[in-house]
């Protein structure tokens, strides 16, 4: 009840009504036809899975709200704000009731917008009710161009807006290339959190909760590459990028970066965040990450879709470096490599020996990280104060150690 200064007031006197009965009879609905609902595919991105195609159907449904049925309308639409056209229903609405009326196919393989508009007209009944009469969306086919890694591919988010969305969003970015998915309205992806969570330049994207959720939350986080030209058998793709761990999440396998050849493929893990001491709420870099390899051993290869995805997942949110959970990312390198040989180890000397006596061996391990053979490759070491000594491997195989 009502308070005012302190005197509580009277409780009004109403009328509770349950709208889940009743026969709809009376003259309010008379005539009344609405577009309920379209169903079409949503947005889509060419050379992928998911790509629109030149015979997309469009069906339109229909809601009858008299308690009579509708026996003639028909069904106007318009793409691209181009003249309207219409069918004629054939198949009448009964009372209260819905229908799915088919509009025809049409051709959106073009990367672009396409804006589509329809409204109901009620022929054999006066509708009086226009509000519901129509109904509009849009769609999207995005860009997927061929990605050339003859130079280094830097992705640093400055071209983006601010962006701050709870909402699943494919084709986020303005490139078309980035897509975000959440499970819960209570994840968040933003561009800019404040200057002390921004990695390099004016942008990076952080992904958090809204508030403190005490479950987990998850942010998905997807870059598709067209890279069909690419083959894992004969080329070293590498990826690389800098973050911040907010916190140690609570669960590893769900804060990850993840990978597969293709849209449809499974994903397999390419690189976990380093929550090491020291670590937390400060900038990291991945190191080299081989995309290659990563492929290569779950038995996949390079396509038009290929897609790296950024996982995060924990129950709070972002309020400084070091404090809150979340994670941030930025300059997201690919590029590849033709000559690279790994110094993994030194296997002896050990860097604590005891009871040393005469000449001790040095023992190296190397890898050669590219598919390629390696030939002459030079080994370099030096002892103290004296004069470097070279020596040469006649070659290592691809991918060996």
């Amino acid at each position: 009840r009502p308070v005012i200064d302190g005197v509580s007031g009277n409780r009004s006197l109403a009328l509770k009504r349950k709208p889940d009965s009743g026969t709809c009879a009376g003259s309010i609905s008379d005539g009344d036809l609405a577009v309920q609902q379209l169903i079409m595919r949503s947005s889509g991105r060419r050379f992928t899975s998911t790509a629109l195609a030149t015979t997309e159907n469009i069906k339109v449904v229909v809601h009858n709200l008299d308690d009579a049925p509708a026996n003639n309308y028909k069904v106007w639409y318009s793409i691209n704000s181009e003249p309207w056209a219409s069918v004629n229903a054939v198949k009448p609405v009964p009372a209260t009731d819905t229908v799915q009326v088919s509009i025809g196919d049409f051709d959106f393989s073009a990367e672009g917008v396409y804006s589509i508009q329809v409204a109901v007209q009620n022929i054999s009944g006066v509708d009086t009710e226009h509000a519901n009469d129509s109904l509009s969306t849009r769609l999207k086919q995005l860009s997927n161009a061929p990605v050339s890694l003859t130079n280094p591919l830097l992705i640093d988010f400055e071209n983006w807006p601010i962006v701050d969305t709870r909402n699943d969003s494919m084709g986020i970015s303005p490139d078309d290339r980035w897509d975000y998915a959440n499970f819960s309205d209570t994840c968040r992806l933003r561009s800019f959190v404040k200057p002390d969570i921004t990695i390099n330049g004016s942008k990076s994207i952080s992904l958090d909760a809204t508030y403190n959720t005490n479950g987990n939350h998850r942010n998905d986080f997807t870059g598709t590459f067209n890279m069909g030209a690419y083959n894992a058998a004969n080329g070293g793709v590498r990826m690389e990028f800098n973050y911040i761990m907010h916190s140690r999440p609570r669960v590893r396998d769900s804060n990850m970066v993840w990978i597969h050849g293709n849209d449809l493929q499974t994903w397999v893990p390419l690189h976990a965040y380093n929550y090491a001491a020291g670590k937390i709420g400060a900038k990291t870099g991945s190191g080299s990450i081989s995309v290659t390899d990563a492929l290569l051993n779950a038995g996949q290869n390079f396509s038009t879709s290929t897609q790296v995805r950024f996982t995060q997942n924990d129950v709070s949110l972002i309020s400084m470096p070091d404090y809150g959970s979340g994670l941030t990312i930025d300059d997201i390198r690919l590029y590849t490599v033709q000559n690279d040989m790994q110094l993994l180890q030194v296997l002896s000397p050990a860097v604590l020996e005891c009871g040393l006596t005469g000449n001790v061996p040095l023992k190296i391990k190397l890898r050669n990280g590219v598919n390629q053979q390696q030939n002459n490759v030079q080994v370099s070491y030096r002892l103290d104060n004296n004069p470097v000594v070279t020596e040469t491997i006649a070659s290592i195989a691809g991918k060996q150690t």
